[in-house]
């Protein structure tokens, strides 16, 4: 609305409008039917509503409050905003702090809320020293044997179990009044830091004398929950992990029978159940550190997920060398590693505007292979199901994964079934896959890694250019990041780059739902994408119509900063193959499928607390975000940061 349509607007609606106008500092238009109490001020070109008898307060207090919503990548030297990337990598707990946890609940009828009645507790460094002891006593033993009698029943003594009884034996009356630790929030399972009030007076005087130690002197523990780095169930990492039999989960156990009630009285039959999972879990997790530690110097103990472990690993061996150097140790010698950091090293800088951040976020589209116009059924499966059910006599199931992964694990002669399937005719079934896909494009060769300390705006003189060397595909090597709009052709069956939109749609039983949906954009579509993208979506038969912001970067690495490290992984989870050691394979398939991943993740503006209703009162002010109740007397809380958590961010262009 303009000033000069204003009285007109008046007029046909029956309103009594006017604008501020801080160019001549009048009000337009001049004349109204009533005397107004409140008047549009325009500001910026945003229009704000201010009391008349008060128009001097208003506008300085829209003035301080302002902030410009609108940006583009021109404004502010935004995109110019770039620092070293550094991450803390040499730091790590040391193994005697570290164990292996685990707790044993039942279900509450009412709430159905997991109530703990027992918990178990192995040192890792004890439970690999005695594991080491074993494997010198028998050399000869094969790894997934039996533990001898005699030290099986040792490892189950090192397991520590706390139960939840008073001092006459019963169960406390209070225990719903409990600490309750949600490790699983929205936002996943997160760790637990907490200060152990009973901290040993001696060891509060001896860390108190240390200088380096400030603030309490009470014992931090941190819960970490191991799902975020090995996702599988126990049994499952216990069975690819190669332990000894009598060390994996004991899978027949029918732990929904120990309620409220009984599990007192059961006590003989879980207690050596819940040991043996803790054994299972802390062998697993020494296998899984004694590679990674190696490998790239870090463990679980420092790195919440295994991202995070990934790319601490990769920033690791990238800036330093490491060597094993003999020391001495009391009235003898032993070797550690000694960390020395490389000459030479192109540095690596990440964008810290957090506007150019989000902006290059928005053009990152990975997590999604294609999207399908169209569809077709067939009843070709069922032809496949029934030969494979044949060859496995055993088995009831019509599931095609149960039936290919007994097919897979099975031993027998393949050569019929093989010959059988050849000769089902179907023009209509389709599977592709793709190993190590994104490690694979991190590192080759032809893809372009822009440098971040070179990046500047794009110009609007610089739009008929480009999209002239677009659509003649002629913009490599050259790298950006822009804001397109472009045209793709209808009828297409594939298209480069799906969209992921927030939509409401029918489900299966009728009933109206919202969720997010990968769908077809054909026709008109505007994104910000990758210079990379651009030209696929030129290839794909597209045509790109205009370029209205972006980053254009001057300079590339000449070879991908992440290529000797996906390299070295490679090579890695081959040997470790050959050798037929599954832990270390798989701990090098996770580090590499995780490490785009990570390298892409959203900056972190909150953080979650967990409070009682007193604390959240004292504390509640504008940084709280969200708050949910958990139990009767405990809030899950989600604040702003007071220094907002920037993740490291690498401009990734690449097929």
């Amino acid at each position: 609305m303009t000033c000069a349509r204003m009285k007109e607007f008046n007029k046909k609606f029956n309103t009594s409008f006017q604008i501020y106008n801080p160019k001549n500092r009048h009000f337009h238009p001049r004349d109204v039917h009533d005397e107004l109490d409140w008047v549009f001020y325009l500001h910026n070109s945003h229009f704000c509503l201010i009391r008349r008898s008060q128009k001097s307060l208003g506008i300085q207090e829209i003035e301080d409050n302002y902030e410009q919503v609108w940006k583009t990548c021109r404004d502010d030297n935004a995109v110019t905003q770039v620092s070293p990337l550094k991450l803390n990598v040499l730091s790590s707990m040391s193994d005697d702090a570290l164990f292996a946890w685990d707790c044993e609940t039942y279900s509450e009828k009412n709430s159905r809320r997991a109530i703990p009645y027992a918990c178990t507790l192995i040192n890792l460094e004890k439970l690999r020293k005695k594991l080491e002891t074993i494997k010198n006593i028998f050399p000869n033993i094969n790894p997934t044997d039996n533990v001898p009698e005699e030290f099986y029943d040792k490892l189950m003594n090192v397991v520590e179990l706390f139960v939840v009884v008073s001092t006459t034996g019963s169960c406390l009356k209070m225990q719903k009044k409990l600490t309750h630790c949600p490790l699983k929030t929205p936002r996943g399972i997160l760790s637990f830091p907490l200060s152990n009030p009973y901290t040993d007076e001696d060891l509060q005087k001896k860390w108190k004398r240390q200088k380096e130690i400030k603030g309490n002197y009470l014992q931090h523990i941190n819960f970490t929950c191991s799902y975020q780095h090995e996702s599988s169930s126990l049994a499952a990492w216990g069975n690819s992990s190669n332990l000894p039999a009598n060390l994996r989960k004991i899978a027949d156990a029918d732990i929904a029978k120990y309620t409220q009630d009984n599990w007192e009285e059961l006590r003989h039959e879980w207690q050596p159940y819940a040991k043996r999972d803790t054994l299972c879990l802390g062998a697993c997790l020494i296998k899984y550190n004694q590679v990674t530690k190696e490998v790239v110097n870090q463990n679980m103990s420092n790195n919440l997920t295994a991202p995070s472990l990934s790319l601490k690993g990769w920033y690791y061996l990238y800036h330093y060398d490491k060597e094993m150097v003999e020391e001495e140790w009391y009235e003898t010698t032993r070797m550690v590693a000694k960390h020395t950091e490389k000459e030479n090293v192109e540095k690596v800088y990440s964008h810290t505007n957090p506007f150019i951040r989000n902006f290059i976020r928005r053009s990152i589209k990975g997590g999604r292979v294609s999207a399908n116009r169209k569809s077709f059924e067939t009843n070709k499966m069922d032809e496949i199901c029934n030969v494979l059910k044949e060859y496995i006599s055993q088995t009831e199931s019509n599931n095609i994964i149960d039936l290919f992964k007994e097919y897979s694990a099975s031993t027998k002669d393949k050569t019929e079934v093989h010959s059988r399937l050849k000769k089902i005719e179907c023009t209509k079934l389709m599977a592709f896959d793709a190993n190590g896909l994104y490690a694979s494009a991190m590192s080759d060769l032809d893809s372009e890694y822009p440098r971040a300390e070179s990046g500047r705006p794009f110009l609007p003189e610089e739009e008929k250019e480009f999209v002239k060397l677009f659509n003649k595909q002629k913009f490599r090597p050259r790298t950006a990041i822009l804001t397109v709009w472009f045209d793709y052709p209808k009828n297409m069956f594939f298209q480069p780059i799906p969209a992921k939109d927030k939509i409401t749609f029918t489900n299966k039983e009728g009933k109206k739902e919202t969720g997010n949906k990968i769908r077809f954009r054909n026709g008109f579509c505007h994104d910000v994408l990758t210079s990379v993208d651009i030209q696929e979506i030129v290839k794909a038969g597209g045509r790109i119509i205009r370029i209205s912001d972006g980053i254009v970067y001057e300079q590339n690495f000449k070879t991908s900063p992440y290529r000797d490290y996906i390299l070295i992984l490679r090579d890695l989870r081959n040997k470790y193959k050959r050798e037929g050691n599954i832990v270390g394979s798989n701990c090098m398939k996770l580090l590499g499928n995780s490490l785009y991943g990570k390298s892409i993740q959203k900056d972190i503006f909150t953080t979650r607390h967990l409070w009682n209703e007193a604390t959240l009162q004292a504390n509640f002010d504008s940084r709280v975000k969200t708050y949910e109740k958990i139990n009767d007397t405990q809030y899950s809380v989600e604040t702003e940061l007071k220094k907002k958590r920037l993740l490291p961010k690498i401009v990734n262009l690449h097929d």
